[in-house]
């Protein structure tokens, strides 16, 4: 039975780091839903109130804007890298999952032939 235990509380420690990585992943899925939905809120405000005043406008008023607009890509394209940047252990550890799996596999494969 001691042999087990360890195994055991491995298994659960397992479980619990992945129950909280799904929990971290769902967290930030939401938090990104959230902001992009304000974002598309201020902007349709935003573009509304450019619409009513374009006239109005100079030049260097919508040379401004355009520069703001290239800001908040940059920022998307940096938040887009840092998702892909919390995909990493994911992706390894399915990789590392896959790979036991095979091993356990051909062992057994092995001692049953």
């Amino acid at each position: 039975m001691s042999i087990f235990r360890p195994l055991l509380e491995g298994f659960k420690s397992l479980s619990k780091a992945t129950k909280n990585y799904y929990s971290a992943w769902s967290t930030l899925g939401s938090a990104f839903k959230l902001k992009a939905e304000a974002e598309l809120l201020d902007a349709v405000c935003k573009k509304m109130k450019i619409d009513e005043k374009y006239s109005q406008f100079s030049d260097k008023e919508v040379e401004q804007a355009k520069e703001v607009i290239d800001a908040l890509s940059d920022k998307l394209k940096n938040e887009r890298h840092q998702i892909i940047l919390l995909s990493i252990p994911l992706i390894l550890f399915l990789l590392l999952m896959y790979t036991l799996t095979q091993v356990v596999f051909e062992v057994l494969r092995i001692i049953f032939s």
